[in-house]
């Protein structure tokens, strides 16, 4: 193995090993964030208050098991209450016919 490999693998060794007991809290947010999004990315015809009640079951469970959090407890914590305190109009744009879901998608309307 080149020196110049043999020097990366360890660097990230030593990374690994440092940050190993955070793993299973990562893991366990990480599985919140995907949750989350793969409600958020509903199907079109789906109603905007079933994904609501979703999303809404989905902060309760987050806001049970703080002991999974571990470290991150204190970002869980920070995003519960920001969707709490956005969640009056975080799903206004659901009664709208037809408004595009992200700012990307009203780019087209800029302008015209």
């Amino acid at each position: 193995m080149p020196q110049a490999l043999g020097r990366l693998r360890a660097i990230l060794r030593r990374g690994l090993d440092a940050t190993a007991a955070r793993w299973p809290e990562g893991r366990v947010a990480s599985g919140w964030v995907h949750r989350a999004a793969h409600i958020l990315n509903k199907d079109p015809q789906e109603p905007g208050a079933a994904v609501q009640r979703r999303l809404h079951g989905l902060r309760g469970a987050i806001g049970q098991p703080h002991a999974q959090a571990g470290t991150l407890a204190p970002a869980v914590q920070h995003v519960l209450q920001g969707s709490r305190s956005y969640w009056p109009g975080l799903f206004h744009g659901d009664k709208v016919p037809d408004l595009p879901r992200t700012n990307h998608e009203l780019e087209p309307f800029f302008g015209a």
